[in-house]
């Protein structure tokens, strides 16, 4: 099972997104609790309630993690998210919050985990995962979108992925691969319009034909020299 270490609030466009951790949502619950005498139990109460399971703790990601929430915790998240009135009544007396917010589920955590565990598909793929985390440094992945169609998602809008077999075909059609495929590896022609390209081949079976000959670099409204 996958916790969340992270809290967050995400604007969408009908409202917002929370992304609770699992002590919150603990809280949430624990906070559900009949009331004793008509009162609501002290914060302190329902941190001792909101009992972490021993998934929890052995996947936390710091040193002496309590079995149980802090209270600390509990004032810096109500500190955090002071500005939206909806939070506290969430938080500790367990009720809904406006249509606007969407409380994300644990389901929906742990199939979103599943969906972008981005260290399986690396260790999959056959490469370090430090390459991933440097495409995201370096701005490899722009947006949203290409981080969709990274993870198998079609690509962005007005874009053609060049798939494996034209990325072939593109460095089979190159002058090197040409040369090399032709038996002269060491040949080369240079040329800027497009006419120029009906003597490459000429020249490459007269070379295949004739190693000791020369090959000649021509450029466009400049004259050939040999090599």
């Amino acid at each position: 099972m996958t916790f969340i270490p992270h809290h967050a609030l995400y604007k969408t466009e009908t409202g917002a997104s929370f992304v609770p951790t699992e002590d919150m949502l603990n809280v949430h619950e624990k906070s559900r609790a009949p009331l004793a005498a008509g009162k609501r139990p002290p914060i302190s109460a329902i941190a001792r309630a909101a009992v972490r399971s021993p998934e929890q703790i052995k996947s936390a990601f710091r040193p002496g993690f309590r079995e149980h929430v802090r209270h600390s915790e509990i004032f810096k998240w109500r500190k955090k998210y002071r500005a939206h009135d909806w939070f506290d009544s969430w938080l500790l007396r367990g009720t809904e919050p406006p249509a606007e917010i969407q409380v994300v589920t644990r389901n929906q955590i742990q199939h979103c985990a599943k969906a972008w565990d981005w260290r399986s598909f690396c260790k999959r793929a056959g490469f370090v995962r430090q390459r991933y985390t440097e495409w995201l440094q370096k701005k490899n992945i722009p947006n949203a979108e290409w981080l969709k169609w990274l993870y198998g998602g079609p690509p962005p809008e007005g874009v053609f992925v060049l798939d494996p077999a034209l990325q072939r075909l593109r460095l089979e059609k190159s002058r090197k691969r040409i040369c090399h495929a032709a038996g002269a590896p060491g040949c080369g022609l240079v040329w800027q319009d497009s006419y120029l390209a009906f003597g490459f081949t000429g020249l490459v079976i007269s070379h295949k034909q004739n190693p000791k000959m020369h090959v000649a670099i021509c450029q466009s409204r400049h004259p050939c020299r040999l090599l």
